[in-house]
């Protein structure tokens, strides 16, 4: 039944069969069309394997849609989202959570990385300066977002002729 084959393409998936995954996801959007885990599957699929950013897309908001407020989902899609080169989906994904979900570290991180991708550099520091950032696997991205942010303030405040500002970024 559905149930099953659901199971054996989330198993499959797991562990790195995304072909045999995909075709049983395939099968299911037409039998089992408005389970989200279908639809987060293939997401899923095109994300990693197909590498297909508007299929992703597609079926990342279906599964949203099928269950809205979803903490697990909000996680996966911001980072999706964000992969797939689409910031401006990505920081709405974070304006728009649940408090709970914004306010995770790790969620405010990636809003400071959306916010330095799209030019907001002051919003971008003003979260990295309150966060607690490591420079070790998982947090290099933030430690350079936030070096390249107070760089590029530097740069600014000297070419403005202020050399406090520039001591201060530095």
């Amino acid at each position: 039944g559905k149930g099953r084959d659901l199971a054996l393409a989330e198993l499959y998936a797991g562990y790195g069969n995304t072909k045999a995954a995909f075709e049983i996801y395939k099968k299911l959007q037409r039998t089992d069309k408005d389970n989200w885990r279908v639809h987060y599957g293939l997401a899923c699929y095109y994300q990693w394997a197909g590498h297909d950013a508007g299929k992703m897309k597609r079926h990342a908001e279906k599964a949203m849609k099928l269950k809205p407020g979803d903490r697990d989902l909000l996680l996966a899609f911001i980072t999706f989202f964000s992969m797939s080169g689409d910031t401006a989906r990505a920081r709405k994904l974070i304006e728009t959570a649940p408090p709970a979900v914004r306010k995770i570290n790790m969620v405010q991180k990636w809003l400071a990385g959306l916010y330095f991708e799209t030019g907001d550099i002051d919003k971008a520091l003003a979260i990295l300066g309150k966060k607690r950032i490591f420079n070790r696997e998982g947090e290099v991205r933030h430690v350079d977002t936030y070096f390249d942010g107070c760089a590029l303030k530097c740069e600014q405040a000297l070419k403005a002729g202020s050399i406090k500002q520039a001591r201060k970024w530095a």
